[in-house]
């Protein structure tokens, strides 16, 4: 039903609009829009119909809810041990993963058979059957990552799978697993993150890699090095092709030998969708190619993009196949064009031939596909093309040497040893490249995402055609040497600008920040940052969206640990916000339980992602990374007033050489109890308890002066937080009080003397 109203819609929305444009299109042109018409449309019902199939509507309701499901299926890829790596003592808990083709799926009382692509999710400690096996397993249904490849997670947290029949693997299945493990044991001894990189460059196995490591690839725009892809089939395919030109292979002979190298790869890869899109499409191409030469380029590129659409429908919802196909049209239709354009201007024209020639095919490559990571929300920033130039050089090298160890390392695995570590030497050189691009300002442009995204591109390439044409008609001669110096240093203005302007007004998050509150409504949110890309997080407030969006916006790519100073929901609600698409060391709560409906949520959120929690008490020491805490309540239970507010866990914390007092919602009891624990220390910065309600002890801004009182808090919000009395009190001792409400997100940054405060809107005084 689904499918059919989207194509209804798409089918008047296309005839709406050819109708209006009939008239003003000349006749040469209209044969061409109709085409184009009945491709979109045709590509927006396959679209509808593979997402419905790959989730029916039944099993997308039962992973929404999350619910408790037994599968029957088929391992489809070896088992991978996943330890993300996190900045700080703590480290998330390692989780054995493998896919999944299911047969059946049953949950609350129904059973469906359904053949879907899962992910299924283990403790690191329980068996895993080999590719083949069929099971039956039990565990909770998970929502899968944006634009993943399969329809569900499902979290195995005790049980090992019930194996109802396990198939010896096939020769080919030995060997090739013999080759990946032998890759990873021949790169011990090199720098982890080279090593992690070889292994992803030569056979797709990521297990390896930093969350460092990966946020750094992400900003730099070398996500793509991460693991296989269809530069790495291409280089295989070229590789092969030169080795049998030496040799003096017929044409027939180079395109068979290809394949048959094509083939193996992928087997020792693994099946993974992307790796056979990229494979399928690199065979096309390489046919058509050979059959009809250079300038058959298009048209084979359009008929392998045909051909793969109409045997695997699935394709038109995949953005990897969207890329894949961009950055090839870009290449084949733009490369030309961009090495022109290098030739004539003087700052490339002198590069060798070879750098020129892949700094244009890097060029188009990355031009024709900013509209697609732009629309999937993918960060684009200027320090994207310059990366993947300076890395460009080394990549064939590490896919190259990385393969020839792993097809050596079952006979001879010193051979095999010498070649991984030479490949890791220009491995080592991508690590670089990432982690210098990823550190320069402005590293991702603050540009929006999806179709208002590509709109606002389509905006600014629009303008700048108009520009240039307007200044070639204003000056058909050449730009005035004034003219040209002026615009020069107009542009050089710019830039130091915004490079030197202080980052807190240029982006967000703003240089060397300590700590930030976040703006998540009527509760509390606080990240305590620990290293360049990990944060501490204190409370995370009612929304789980809401919570996700601010360790986004603060690029906190990992979370060594949680603390959760009570179990009231504007307070715990948003936990899951906080573990999605991030690993999270631990989660550290009150012991007092209480409401316990809040208690049990936390403890579901955190079980599903795998993660452990534990409580703590006053006394409570510990040092992550940059931030030091020392924990001073709970002591006990206070039974009078908010059981809950006064069971708060209250820290004070040291971090930049700064010091902090964060309150929870202690209510006046509590904090009448804690006075001779903060009373005489210096505080820079006090996170006012309760959101500035009128609940707060008359003595408690002089037991604990600061020079910024934050208070989270939500707009609007029905209880008349915060309370003007408070507000007045904590502004008596000259302290400088910052809402959320007010002022949205708020930074704590270190200054000359002290902090200062940069938020995100609004005016502070």
């Amino acid at each position: 039903m689904r499918v059919l109203v989207v194509v209804v819609v798409l089918a008047l929305v296309t005839a709406t609009l050819l109708a209006i444009a009939w008239r003003w299109l000349r006749w040469h042109l209209q044969p061409v829009l109709l085409v184009a018409a009945a491709g979109a449309l045709l590509g927006a019902a396959s679209a509808s119909a593979h997402a419905v199939a790959l989730a029916p509507e039944q099993v997308d309701t039962w992973v929404q809810a999350r619910a408790t499901t037994t599968v029957r299926g088929v391992v489809t890829s070896e088992a991978l041990i996943k330890t993300p790596s996190v900045s700080g003592m703590w480290r998330a808990a390692p989780r054995r993963e493998f896919r999944l083709a299911s047969s059946s799926i049953g949950a609350r009382g129904q059973v469906m058979d359904v053949d879907l692509p899962l992910v299924v999710r283990l403790p690191v400690t329980a068996s895993v059957p080999p590719v083949g096996a069929e099971l039956v397993l039990t565990g909770r249904l998970a929502p899968p990552a944006p634009q993943a490849d399969s329809a569900a997670i499902v979290i195995v947290n005790s049980r090992a799978p019930q194996v109802v029949q396990v198939l010896a693997p096939g020769w080919l299945d030995a060997v090739t697993g013999a080759m990946r493990a032998g890759l990873r044991r021949s790169l011990r001894g090199t720098s982890p993150d080279a090593g992690a990189l070889v292994a992803g460059l030569a056979v797709g196995d990521e297990s390896g890699q930093s969350s460092m490591l990966r946020s750094q690839m992400r900003t730099s725009g070398l996500a793509h090095l991460t693991a296989v892809s269809g530069g790495n089939v291409s280089i295989v395919v070229v590789a092969v092709l030169a080795l049998t030109a030496v040799v003096r292979l017929p044409i027939i002979a180079r395109v068979a030998a290809s394949l048959l190298a094509l083939a193996f790869f992928v087997v020792l890869v693994g099946p993974a969708p992307s790796v056979i899109r990229a494979a399928a499409m690199a065979g096309l191409v390489l046919i058509g190619l050979m059959a009809g030469g250079r300038r058959a380029g298009p048209s084979v590129l359009a008929a392998s993009v045909i051909v793969l659409v109409i045997l695997a429908p699935g394709l038109t919802a995949s953005w990897g196949f969207a890329l894949s196909a961009g950055a090839t049209a870009g290449v084949i239709l733009m490369s030309s064009r961009t090495a022109e354009w290098l030739l004539r201007w003087p700052p490339t024209a002198r590069l060798p031939p070879a750098l020129r020639d892949g700094l244009s095919i890097t060029m188009a490559a990355q031009l024709a596909t900013v509209p697609l990571l732009i629309a999937m929300g993918s960060s684009v920033g200027w320090v994207t093309l310059p990366a993947n130039v300076l890395a460009m050089p080394v990549v064939a090298p590490i896919t190259i040497l990385g393969l020839l160890a792993a097809l050596g390392s079952p006979v001879a695995p010193w051979a095999a040893m010498v070649l991984a570590h030479a490949a890791a030497l220009p491995a080592a050189w991508i690590t670089l490249v990432a982690a210098r691009c990823a550190a320069l300002p402005g590293a991702r442009l603050p540009i929006p995402s999806g179709l208002g995204g590509v709109a606002a591109l389509a905006v600014a390439v629009a303008c700048a055609w108009v520009g240039v044409r307007l200044v070639r008609r204003a000056y058909p001669d050449g730009m005035p040497g004034v003219v040209r110096a002026f615009a020069t240093a107009l542009l050089c203005t710019v830039v130091v600008v915004g490079v030197l302007l202080p980052p807190g007004r240029r982006s967000w998050p703003p240089m060397g920040w300590l700590m930030i509150m976040c703006d998540i409504g009527q509760g509390d949110g606080l990240l305590l940052r620990t290293a360049d890309d990990a944060a501490l997080v204190v409370d995370a407030g009612p929304d789980p969206d809401a919570m996700h969006r601010c360790l986004d916006d603060a690029q906190v790519a990992a979370v060594p640990a949680v603390v959760l100073t009570h179990f009231h929901a504007d307070h715990v609600g948003g936990l899951e916000g906080v573990l999605r698409d991030r690993p999270v060391g631990v989660v550290l709560t009150t012991p007092i339980r209480d409401p316990p409906e809040e208690a049990a949520l936390v403890d579901r959120v955190a079980a599903e992602h795998g993660v452990v929690v534990r409580t703590m008490t006053a006394g409570d020491v510990r040092t992550v990374g940059l931030v030091s805490w020392r924990a001073v309540w709970p002591r006990r239970i206070i039974p009078s007033r908010s059981v809950p507010n006064n069971a708060s866990i209250v820290l004070i914390v040291e971090t930049g050489g700064r010091r902090l007092l964060l309150l929870g919602d202690a209510e006046p009891e509590a904090q009448s109890a804690i006075s001779a624990d903060i009373t005489g220390l210096a505080y820079d910065v006090v996170k006012v308890p309760h959101h500035g309600s009128p609940y707060q002890h008359p003595l408690l801004p002089t037991w604990a002066p600061a020079s910024v009182a934050l208070i989270s808090v939500g707009a609007g919000n029905v209880y008349g937080h915060p309370a003007a009395a408070t507000v007045t009190a904590w502004r008596a001792i000259g302290a400088l009080v910052v809402r959320t409400d007010e002022n949205g997100d708020a930074a704590i940054v270190p200054a000359a003397s002290g902090v200062a405060v940069v938020v995100r809107r609004g005016t502070l005084g």
